[in-house]
């Protein structure tokens, strides 16, 4: 049973790689969101990845197995003709003929799926670093946000400046 090729981009879970495409953009408001589910695509992601890995090298087993069957078949069809063959004839006939150029194709579609699921963990893992430095400038600007807050109210700077003290305290001595 052969498998509709507009299917087969589904992953293991409820998301497809377009899903997870679209889910790479995101604005610094939904960064809460985006952490959130950063780990859910990035698992997603790396079993599609291991997937294609595992198409790909079953499509190399296909080729080279259709490889050497040509070659048997070229060589005792030479064989049965009271020829000899050359190897570089042998391998011309070899990557002419249909079973081998069709697994080419599938081979090197393989690959092209596998590389594209490379770069779409390293997108997550961009995304990743992304949310990492939102967070962080979030965290900077609502510290900055406190300070002023307790600059502008006078009862706020005194508790500042004795919590510095306290903290500070042992740093006199």
């Amino acid at each position: 049973m052969k498998k509709d090729k507009s299917k087969s981009s589904f992953l293991v879970g409820d998301l497809t790689v377009e899903q997870i495409l679209e889910s790479i953009d995101f604005d610094d408001e939904a960064v809460e969101h985006a952490a959130r589910t950063l780990p859910k695509l990035f698992l997603e992601a790396a079993q599609y990845r291991v997937r294609t890995l595992r198409r790909r090298q079953v499509a190399e087993r296909a080729l080279d197995a259709a490889r050497v069957d040509a070659a048997m078949a070229a060589r005792q069809a030479a064989i049965d003709a009271g020829k000899k063959i050359t190897e570089v004839a042998l391998k011309e006939l070899v990557e002419h003929n249909t079973d081998v150029r069709e697994n080419q194709r599938t081979e090197h579609e393989c690959r092209k799926l596998e590389e594209f699921a490379k770069l779409l963990l390293e997108c997550l893992r961009m995304k990743k670093s992304a949310v990492q430095v939102v967070t962080e400038m979030k965290g900077a600007e609502r510290a900055v946000e406190r300070y002023f807050e307790a600059v502008q109210s006078k009862e706020g700077m005194e508790n500042m400046r004795a919590r510095a003290r306290e903290k500070y305290a042992d740093a006199k001595e």
